[in-house]
């Protein structure tokens, strides 16, 4: 038997599957906004907005990700913000993802 995350199909079902096994001051932190919750609350109206159409059985081989960011090339999207609550949710984290993003921006 699994953990339950064989039959989770979507970020709201772990989502639903994680909370109760989470302490409450951590399900605070994930869970809230700052202040007001107004900035939470137009995030999510605005995501809710949003539309993914997957494209299946298409040729992946040929795919290039990169992009530009502040007039330098990076190999795909994928930005770190510092969020001050990583280690929150796994110890360590905060030095861990240091390391990915120093590894990765000395890379071609």
């Amino acid at each position: 038997m699994g953990t339950g995350l064989d039959r989770c199909h979507n970020v709201a079902d772990v989502r639903r599957l994680a909370l109760p096994r989470l302490p409450l001051p951590v399900r605070k932190i994930l869970e809230g906004g700052a202040e007001d919750e107004v900035t939470l609350l137009r995030n999510t109206a605005a995501f809710d907005d949003l539309a993914l159409h997957p494209r299946t059985l298409i040729d992946l081989s040929e795919i290039d990700l990169s992009a530009r960011v502040f007039g330098r090339g990076i190999s795909m999207p994928v930005i770190i913000a510092p969020t001050g609550a990583t280690a929150t949710f796994q110890p360590g984290a905060e030095i861990a993802v240091a390391r990915a993003a120093r590894w990765k921006a000395y890379r071609p």
